[in-house]
C-alpha cells in the first residue's frame, strides 16, 4: 500500500494551494482526530495551543457542526475570542475551513494565505484534497504495521490508537 506516500503527495499540493499552511483534523472520534497533519508556522502552533484557542476558533466549532466548505471571512462576525485577528496577525490574514462527514467519519481542515481570499477554483480543488486525503486515512486500523507507522510520523499527533 502506498498510503503514506499518496497522502505526502497530497500535502504538498495543498501547500501549493494554501501557502501560510494548514491544519487536517481527520476522523474525528468523540472531540478529538485520528490524524492532525499541520503546517502552519511553528509560532502560530504555538501561540494557538499555549492559548488553548481550539475550544473557541469558529472555523472549528464551523467545521464540527457543518459539512461544505467556507471562506474564514464568514466567521469573523461570530469570534468573539478574537482567533481570526490572532492569525491574521501571525500572517493567516485569508483562510477557507473544509470539513467533511462521509461514513460516519469527520475531517475539519483549515487553509490559509497571506495574499488574497481564496478563489471558488482553489476551494474546489482542496475540497477534492480533502476527500483523497480523508479517503486514504478512512481505515487506518486495517493498515499494516509499516505504513500505519509511516502516516502516524507524518501526523502531529496520532490521537486514536490504532
Amino acid at each position: 500500500m502506498k498510503t503514506p506516500e499518496s497522502v505526502v503527495s497530497i500535502m504538498e499540493r495543498i501547500s501549493e494551494c494554501a501557502p501560510q499552511g494548514c491544519a487536517l483534523a481527520l476522523h474525528f472520534k468523540f472531540t478529538s482526530p485520528a490524524f492532525l497533519l499541520q503546517t502552519y508556522s511553528a509560532e502560530w502552533t504555538a501561540y494557538y495551543t499555549q492559548n488553548s484557542l481550539v475550544m473557541r476558533d469558529p472555523v472549528v466549532a464551523w467545521g464540527l457542526a457543518n459539512t461544505g466548505a467556507a471562506r474564514w471571512s464568514v466567521f469573523a462576525p461570530n469570534d468573539p475570542a478574537g482567533v481570526l485577528q490572532a492569525a491574521a496577525e501571525h500572517g493567516l490574514r485569508f483562510g477557507v475551513a473544509i470539513a467533511i462527514n462521509e461514513e460516519g467519519s469527520r475531517s475539519v481542515c483549515g487553509f490559509a494565505r497571506e495574499d488574497r481570499e481564496f478563489s471558488d477554483d482553489e476551494i474546489a480543488e482542496l475540497t477534492g484534497l480533502v476527500g483523497e486525503i480523508h479517503a486514504l486515512t478512512r481505515d487506518a486500523e486495517r493498515l499494516n504495521e509499516e505504513d500505519n507507522a509511516a502516516l502516524r510520523r507524518l501526523s502531529v499527533g496520532a490521537t486514536q490508537p490504532y
